[in-house]
């Protein structure tokens, strides 16, 4: 009987060290604020994907995607190369600003066709954005993949990329 008493409280310590570890994982997590993915429309293996949670984390990846629709969780389907890097505030406040004004640009929610080439997809704010990268122009999307590019924990090179 002492036995049982004792099993039945350690799984219950169990339980709840587990509930409570959970929930602190949980409240620790980051949300992902931007999903920008650069890539090929030729070559589906070659794609670049970029996300930034609102920690300030910024995560790259080169590789093959898996989806046209960013909006999935699972749009890459293998990664060559990933790397992550902790932006700092001027940085973070860059890129949001960039973002921010993507949203209220005239490329807000545009759905550009083209064949070949290189094309930028972003997702902010549950809108996604598209366009063709036209190098260093001042298109705010083409601003914003030359700055996260700058930023970025491996390198990203376009030149020849489609």
């Amino acid at each position: 009987m002492k036995a049982k008493i004792i099993i039945i409280t350690s799984l219950i310590c169990l339980l709840v060290a587990v509930g409570v570890i959970a929930i602190v994982l949980f409240k620790q997590s980051s949300d992902t604020i931007m999903r920008l993915a650069v890539y090929s429309q030729e070559n589906r293996g070659n794609t670049y994907y970029f996300s930034l949670s609102d920690d300030a984390v910024l995560r790259v990846s080169l590789g093959e995607r898996r989806y046209e629709d960013i909006t999935s969780n699972r749009f890459m389907l293998r990664s060559r190369v990933s790397s992550k890097v902790e932006l700092s505030e001027d940085d973070f406040t860059i890129i949001v600003h960039l973002l921010n004004e993507l949203e209220s640009s005239e490329e807000s929610g545009q759905s550009v066709v083209f064949y070949g080439g290189i094309a930028i997809k972003v997702l902010y704010n549950d809108e996604v954005y598209f366009s063709p990268y036209r190098g260093l122009d001042s298109s705010f999307s083409s601003r914003l993949v030359a700055e996260m590019s700058r930023l970025s924990p491996i390198p990203v090179e376009l030149r020849g990329f489609a």
